[in-house]
């Protein structure tokens, strides 16, 4: 963790610890190892929290996962809470691997993208598994 990501975080936390059976807590700052441990496991248990005030009133029609047109800050809002939703089903899906990547991988040289050529590749059915998730995910019941 670099100093960047730590600047604001820092300012109204006092950390003070102490070992096992140690009778007295010693201080520590952001310029401690120790800090740098505490600052990460919060960062783990504090969810990232997308917030957008308009969000009921400017759903957009279509979301643009690549090539988005210009202007398109609401856009990636949007992208952000789909690559949200895949991070909370496994770290390790992104939005670009596990589906623009599958996408692009279809496209034969020399042949313009073709959608009917597409549904019949694996990739088509492992982009549908991520989907599906995406899916059960985003209308899973809070």
């Amino acid at each position: 963790m670099g100093p960047s990501e730590n600047e604001g975080i820092h300012e109204d936390i006092e950390c003070s610890l102490k070992k096992r059976r140690a009778a007295r807590f010693k201080s520590y700052d952001e310029t401690t190892s120790e800090w740098e441990r505490l600052i990460a496991f919060l960062r783990l248990m504090i969810p990232r929290i997308c917030y957008f005030p308009t969000f009921l009133f400017s759903f957009l029609e279509k979301i643009y996962l690549s090539n988005p047109p210009e202007d398109s800050t609401v856009n990636s809002y949007y992208v952000q809470i789909a690559q949200d939703i895949l991070h909370s089903i496994d770290a390790k899906l992104s939005m670009q691997t596990h589906i623009l990547d599958r996408i692009e991988r279809t496209s034969r040289p020399n042949f313009p993208w073709d959608w009917t050529w597409f549904l019949g590749t694996d990739e088509k059915q492992q982009l549908d598994h991520v989907m599906l998730q995406l899916s059960n995910k985003v209308t899973e019941p809070l």
